[in-house]
């Protein structure tokens, strides 16, 4: 299932799914900066200050990244892909031709 732009909606500062559904991220007023935001990421940590419709944005294009791609997740194999071993080369001289 992909999800859209449409799908997605802000309630003051917190972007969600579907209107009243799940919070997926939030902009914050930086402390500092006037009229600057920053991302919070789900982690707790922030993004690098950016004006308001920039957070905006950013918010939706990570969300929506996020939304999709967890459907198309696939566990990794648990063999490494294989390899050839490379043959060592004889090294040449500083003068040889």
């Amino acid at each position: 299932m992909n999800y859209g732009r449409e799908r997605l909606r802000w309630d003051g500062s917190t972007l969600r799914l579907d209107g009243k559904g799940r919070a997926l991220l939030q902009i914050v007023p930086d402390g500092r900066y006037t009229n600057m935001w920053r991302l919070k990421l789900p982690s707790g940590k922030l993004s690098e200050m950016v004006n308001r419709t920039r957070a905006r944005d950013a918010a939706m294009s990570r969300a929506l990244m996020v939304l999709n791609c967890e459907d198309r997740r696939q566990e990794t194999s648990a063999e490494p892909p294989p390899v050839r071993a490379n043959q060592p080369k004889a090294r040449l001289g500083r003068w040889a031709a």
